[in-house]
């Protein structure tokens, strides 16, 4: 940590020069120019030492190393300025500092909406601990243990939960227990787990308080790896996995083989407490580096002294069929375009509006005229309910899109996409799972070039024509107005090569080979 200097900086000429230069420049502008969330005038840090020199300091989420900052959105070293009050030219010193951004204290056991994970839920009372993919029927689903969702479907989850936090059905209502797995004193366990539908996409935040976007990757637990968990009791802990080959009996007689003991290591006391049930367990490092996602490696159930215990997080995804956020979403949303009419079930009236978030839900009251087999019904509600499931079991060319990345990934244009996807995914699945006139613009641009594919080579050979290129830049464009600095920065190259796609072959714009 930088120590910290005992000069009064009040009494630096260069203190008011700042001040001078912060109260007449648009500072939301600058923040925006520069991805970063805050700026204030303080002492300019050199090598983690706070130096005696004054400067304008911007921060921000992840500070990038100087090789692969984006000029066109790094901060400069100075600004110059005009003096209003003697109208001399005047120079102030910058300075870049890494620091989270600063929110309301969140209280998990309060009632919050959209709903992200650490949080307060069920009955009885537990944590709910990330939003997942179900691959039974391509949504999003919320993860939790089996003894705070249960496993009888359809039973009503509040937020915050009933039992010690004041929730109450239906008004904290959030979603229905969708199926866990059952656990037994007979045998041995080797999961406690469940999963929640969430009543409408409205209700999810695709994120763990305070650790960041979640469930985005999985990573295998190793001996001493350094994790963390949020929940709702003790909140943002740290531990290390003490063994990765852990058997236990709990004192209810569960015996539980294949889990995981968690350590406490500073600056936490204690891993857990009563109400932490369901917490997801993260490694504390990122996928990559600077990066905000981190794996998950397993699921808290239990809990003795100030030591806690965990599912791995593999087996509680191969035993409820579950996948990462991305992994299903993105390969889905294509794939669905895919569907045709006829391979589509009939989709009844009120399931329309429900989708379509049309109340009532009769039919004489449905404002709308609607083919009830039409693709775009499947999608008007983003990722929830499962009527897409038979659809989904049915299509010919499901997995399409996982083998499209794959050949974009042999090229190195190809690349330029598939690594932007991959990055920016927690950013790109928000906007897509949650912003209507992304969903609207991506269906429009995408469906046209994959709704008849069946081959990657139908969709890699498909030549572009002026309503494509025309579509792909709107929805580059609606992107880029939600999009951080990062991400736009990816979008500019992107951009460039479809200005120069027209009349060509998706293959040949990003250097693939077709068959």
């Amino acid at each position: 940590m930088p120590t910290a200097f005992d000069g009064d900086f009040r009494k630096d000429r260069a203190y008011p020069v700042l001040r001078e230069f912060k109260a007449q420049t648009d500072v939301r502008t600058l923040l925006k120019s520069f991805d970063a969330h805050s700026v204030g005038i303080g002492p300019k840090i050199v090598g983690g030492e706070v130096t005696s020199k004054l400067a304008l300091t911007f921060y921000v989420t992840h500070k990038s190393a100087a090789e692969r900052l984006n000029p066109a959105t790094a901060v400069p070293k100075t600004f110059e300025f005009r003096s209003r009050l003697d109208g001399a030219s005047r120079r102030v010193s910058t300075d870049v500092v890494e620091s989270p951004p600063a929110s309301f204290e969140l209280d998990p056991k309060d009632r919050i909406r959209p709903v992200p994970g650490g949080v307060s839920v069920g009955p009885p009372t537990g944590t709910l601990g990330g939003w997942v993919w179900d691959e039974t029927d391509d949504t999003i689903v919320a993860l939790s243990n089996e003894h705070v969702f249960g496993h009888t479907a359809g039973a009503r989850m509040p937020q915050p939960g009933t039992v010690i936090d004041g929730g109450s059905n239906p008004a904290d209502t959030i979603g229905t227990t969708k199926r866990g797995i059952a656990r037994t004193t007979t045998g041995t366990n080797t999961v406690d787990c469940a999963i929640m539908a969430p009543t409408n996409e409205d209700i999810y935040e695709l994120t763990v308080h305070d650790i960041g976007p979640a469930v985005y990757a999985l990573a295998t637990p190793v001996l001493n790896l350094l994790v963390e968990k949020f929940g709702r009791t003790t909140e943002h802990t740290y531990g290390r996995l003490a063994s990765v080959d852990y058997m236990t009996t709990l004192v209810s007689g569960h015996t539980f083989d294949d889990c995981l003991r968690i350590e406490p290591v500073d600056p936490s006391d204690d891993w857990s407490a009563g109400g932490d049930s369901g917490s997801v367990v993260f490694s504390q490092t990122p996928t990559s580096e600077g990066g905000a996602i981190k794996p998950a490696v397993g699921l808290h159930f239990a809990g003795g002294g100030v030591y806690g215990v965990a599912c791995k997080i593999q087996n509680v995804f191969d035993e409820l069929d579950l996948t990462t956020l991305c992994a299903g979403a993105f390969a889905n949303f294509i794939d669905s375009l895919n569907a045709s009419e006829e391979s589509l079930p009939a989709i009844p009236e009120t399931v329309v509006a429900r989708r379509l978030g049309v109340l009532p839900l009769t039919t004489a009251e449905l404002p709308i005229t609607v083919s009830h087999r039409s693709p775009m019904v499947s999608w008007a509600g983003g990722f929830t309910d499962a009527v897409r499931r038979h659809a989904a079991a049915l299509n010919p060319t499901r997995g399409l899109a996982r083998d499209v990345q794959s050949r974009l990934q042999g090229a190195a244009k190809g690349r330029v996409l598939t690594d932007a996807v991959d990055t920016h995914r927690g950013e790109l699945l928000t906007m897509l799972a949650k912003d209507g006139d992304v969903r609207r613009a991506a269906l429009s641009a995408l469906r046209p070039i994959t709704g008849t594919a069946v081959t990657t080579d139908d969709v890699l050979g498909r030549v572009l024509g002026s309503e494509d290129v025309e579509r792909l830049s709107k929805l580059a464009e609606i992107v880029d107005r939600r999009a951080s600095n990062d991400l736009r920065a990816v979008l500019r190259e992107l951009r460039d090569m479809l200005d120069r796609s027209e009349g060509r072959s998706l293959a040949q714009v990003f250097g693939v080979r077709v068959r």
